[in-house]
């Protein structure tokens, strides 16, 4: 069964040293107060860093490092997932996905970090294969909870980077951040990035500095490091805010009311982009339509020292 909030998949660890510290105003007088979206206190905010001992730290570029990662995967209810890429400067160049960083909590409440190094493991065939089926077996399973922001486009870029791994085209009760917000404060219409969430409902400042670097230079800087495993740990951090503020406002939540499955990505992208391409063209040919009625019934009807004077006028009513 699904797990419900306030279960094994809350953090000891987090409920005891973080909530202190989470702008979650719930006992007021006049009732519930969600989080503020203001940035004005932003300088204010200690920056988010990675609170797990250095050693929950893995970087996987061989076999050693996903039989370890495995190890962990198996036994997890719960796992935050994100990816960093290369930034792309021109229109017609992909840049491969480099990273993918896992976040996991076992059952029991132990909590590692993966970032696993793509562009290493793709020259060794074995190492893909084998973490393929490691992926597999964990994405597939709709009892493990998988929380990411955005997550059906990184899954997307995964899939386009290495079209042969087949854990890239099915990952089961996901648990999207941005949408969740949606749904504990339904007037929340624009897309929130994750830096601002986690100023919302962590009150920490998650710092972005190291997003455009390069990320197929290898080694990996430090900074680097630090960064993308933040980016995947927070997402655990996240989660058990956000679950307990819906616990907050309705004791019965249950996340699988609110997840969803990533499938057939590809397919789904192909007919987004006919879909859009359709409109796009009908709204060209509509403004192309209109355009040509503003020309025609824009009627050169004075010349004075040499300029054009032009005037709009109804031919519907001449």
């Amino acid at each position: 069964s699904h797990h419900m909030v306030g279960s094994s998949t809350l953090s000891k660890k987090f409920r005891n040293s973080l909530l202190p510290f989470l702008r979650l105003k719930l006992v007021m007088s006049k009732g519930y107060k969600k989080p503020s979206l203001q940035e004005d206190a932003t300088d204010k905010m200690l920056p988010f860093t990675f609170d797990l001992p250095k050693s929950s730290m893995s970087i996987v570029q061989c076999q050693l490092g996903l039989e370890k990662m495995s190890k962990a995967l198996s036994c997890c209810s719960i796992m935050g997932i994100d990816t960093e890429t290369k930034p792309m400067f021109t229109r017609y160049r992909v840049n491969p996905t480099s990273l993918i960083q896992i976040a996991t909590r076992s059952i029991s409440g132990v909590e590692s970090v993966f970032i696993v190094d793509l562009l290493t493991l793709r020259s060794q065939k074995l190492c893909m294969q084998y973490l393929d089926a490691i992926l597999c077996l964990r994405f597939k399973d709709d009892k493990c909870l998988k929380i990411g922001q955005g997550l059906a486009n990184d899954i997307l870029e995964l899939k386009r980077s290495y079209p042969q791994m087949q854990s890239f085209s099915e990952v089961n009760y996901v648990f999207d951040t941005s949408n969740f917000l949606q749904t504990l404060h339904p007037g929340t219409k624009n897309a929130v990035s994750l830096q601002r969430l986690v100023k919302m409902f962590l009150n920490f400042n998650l710092i972005k500095s190291q997003q455009c670097s390069d990320w197929s230079k290898r080694p990996l800087a430090a900074e680097q490091l630090h960064y993308a495993a933040c980016d995947a740990l927070v997402l655990l951090r996240l989660h058990d805010a956000m679950a307990f503020e819906a616990q907050q406002l309705n004791a019965d939540f249950k996340f699988s009311s609110i997840t969803k499955n990533i499938t057939n990505v590809m397919e789904t992208s192909r007919k987004r982009r006919m879909i859009s391409d359709k409109s796009s063209t009908s709204s060209n040919s509509e403004s192309s339509n209109a355009s040509s009625i503003q020309t025609n019934n824009n009627i050169l009807i004075k010349r004075k020292k040499g300029v054009h004077t032009i005037f709009d006028v109804d031919l519907t009513t001449l």
